[in-house]
């Protein structure tokens, strides 16, 4: 029905996935039941740090975004005109992915974003939270701004 393949990167404990279905196989979840099996036994077999999905920019383009961000891979962005398609034009790559620790939470304690946007503002909510905590820790020590002619006098 199709191929899942995971594939060894040139960094040290990365692996590379994907997966083609033929067309009669899509959009029954076969292609998310495997993918979730290839990145389990990537992270808890072989061990791998991180895994990398690169999608070539096509008609299928969506589906495959929405696959990967259902299983907790991460947009980490458009490779322009990387590679050359069947047809010979260049396409674009788009880079998604996932690392060992998140998979592991995700799978235990919480669903993963239902797609791009919903990843992107749970980022987004995690990074605004992480910049506060260390506003209020520099508050904490004493630190305050000074203008640039105080450090003259």
């Amino acid at each position: 029905i199709g191929i899942v393949y995971v594939t060894m990167s040139s960094v040290p404990h990365e692996v590379h996935i994907g997966v083609a279905l033929l067309p009669t196989f899509r959009r029954q979840g076969a292609s998310m039941k495997a993918c979730a099996f290839a990145v389990q036994w990537a992270v808890e077999t072989i061990r791998a740090h991180r895994v990398q999905a690169r999608i070539l920019t096509s008609t299928d383009q969506s589906r495959a975004q929405r696959l990967f961000t259902a299983l907790g891979f991460a947009h980490e962005g458009i490779q322009r005109r990387a590679v050359p398609d069947a047809a010979g034009a260049w396409a674009d790559v788009t880079h998604m992915g996932i690392v060992d620790i998140d998979w592991v939470v995700r799978r235990r304690l919480r669903a993963a974003p239902r797609n791009m946007w919903d990843e992107l503002f749970e980022r987004h909510q995690r990074e605004r939270e992480e910049l506060l905590r260390w506003e209020e820790f520099r508050d904490s020590m004493g630190l305050r701004r000074t203008s640039s002619m105080e450090t003259v006098r």
